[in-house]
């Protein structure tokens, strides 16, 4: 999956990803996340830690993150 220029606000979950959910059931999977504004986007249950509004199960060490601000 990747995110070039763009912007996410202001979304809720009632679970996690209130940003982004992103599941690579093997455990493979890819993300990059560019020039993008990820803010005001919180979850009530779960997330990703340091990543607010991001629930991320992918390869390790992704995302692959630049340029972008991701924020509560």
């Amino acid at each position: 999956m990747s995110v070039y220029g763009s912007m996410v606000s202001d979304n809720t979950a009632v679970e996690g990803g209130s940003a982004v959910f992103y599941v690579s059931n093997n455990l493979t999977g890819l993300m990059t996340l560019s020039d993008s504004v990820f803010v005001r986007n919180p979850a009530s249950r779960f997330g990703t830690s340091g990543l607010p509004g991001f629930f991320v199960l992918a390869a390790p060490g992704q995302p692959a993150v630049t340029r972008t601000t991701i924020s509560y």
